[in-house]
């Protein structure tokens, strides 16, 4: 195995660093965690910004409640549009969600007519 003399060069950085801020980790700590300069870190994040796309995973869990119904739509599109910037956990937990549609109306309701 190859001994980088400066960790960006090293396989696999690029993607732990698009990983990191998927997860809401900041720039300087990303730097810092992975030994790599702070100015690396944000040139490697706006050559793949396209892979940016957050999701907040509470919402994807079953026991809290979204805020907002029109976050359902707004994880409709993402799903639609940015498939490849969801962990394959979250793909099998929306594809639970579009199964059935029915209690998905029912459990946001409330929240669809606080919406309006």
């Amino acid at each position: 195995m190859l001994d980088y003399r400066y960790n960006a060069c090293a396989p696999g950085i690029k993607e732990k660093v698009v990983e990191m801020a998927i997860n809401s980790s900041g720039i300087r700590e990303t730097a810092r965690v992975l030994k790599i300069d702070k100015n690396t870190v944000i040139s490697i994040l706006k050559r793949k910004e396209d892979s940016l796309v957050q999701v907040n995973p509470i919402f994807l869990s079953e026991n809290t409640e979204s805020p907002k119904v029109r976050d359902l739509y707004d994880l409709n599109y993402l799903s639609e549009n940015y498939s490849h910037s969801f962990s394959e956990q979250q793909k099998e937990q929306l594809a639970e969600f579009a199964k059935n549609p029915d209690s998905l109306v029912s459990r946001y309701s409330q929240n669809h007519s606080e919406d309006k």
